[in-house]
């Protein structure tokens, strides 16, 4: 363990933790101002790990600027909208780094069932949650298979490659699972007291499990 990644870690750890505190006080300009450096210090973890991994560098850019859409405590509709699209494409990059790790090719039919039960899904989802949600319960939807399958996909590689490190990245996923749900419920049904504290959560063990997670295992 490199010096340069244990000052990274320590710092995104600081940083995590002082972010938290303004969140858990609801101190709205100290909670913006922090949030804009936790990806760039998760992304200086990689850096020091000597990760040559693009698509995880990628998946931590999009996490940052999904981050800077969902920055204001009112969200717009709009910004939603980017943040989610955001977030969708870093967890694309997340899940086309997972294929190419496992030890076999996905099969053809496979890839085929997984598109068409990501269609009933997502047109499910739609049928669901379609008036609560209104003009955003189609990328939600879509957003939320994407979810489904980056969890998938983790435990695809935890039994295929039975490396331990690989844990986290499952856990991570699962996190992030959590922390889109609090989202979806605060901005959709009913708000609550402390709210970006209760998302900030998992959202950081979330980003920290699969980034840090599949960059050990790649790095060994």
């Amino acid at each position: 363990m490199n010096l340069f990644f244990i000052i990274s870690v320590f710092l995104l750890s600081g940083v995590s933790i002082v972010h938290l505190i303004f969140c858990f006080l609801e101190n709205e300009l100290g909670r913006r101002i922090s949030k804009v450096f936790l990806m760039p210090l998760l992304a200086l973890c990689l850096i020091a790990l000597r990760s040559r991994e693009v698509a995880l560098y990628l998946a931590v850019f999009f996490g940052w600027i999904g981050d800077l859409f969902l920055i204001f405590k009112n969200r717009s509709h709009k910004f939603l909208f980017m943040g989610l699209i955001a977030f969708f494409i870093g967890h694309a990059f997340f899940i086309f780094e997972m294929i190419l790790k496992l030890s076999y090719r996905l099969p053809f039919l496979l890839d085929m069932g997984a598109l068409g039960f990501g269609l009933l899904f997502v047109f499910g989802a739609y049928f669901l949650v379609g008036k609560k949600m209104g003009k955003l319960a189609f990328p939600v939807s879509a957003y939320a298979y994407v979810l489904l399958m980056l969890l998938i996909l983790s435990l695809l590689l935890v039994f295929d490659r039975s490396r331990g490190v690989l844990i986290f990245v499952s856990l991570g996923a699962l996190f992030f699972i959590l922390s889109d749900a609090t989202i979806a419920y605060t901005y959709f049904y009913k708000d609550i007291k402390r709210r970006d504290f209760y998302i900030m959560i998992p959202y950081l063990l979330a980003e920290s499990g699969l980034v840090l997670g599949l960059a050990f295992f790649l790095l060994h």
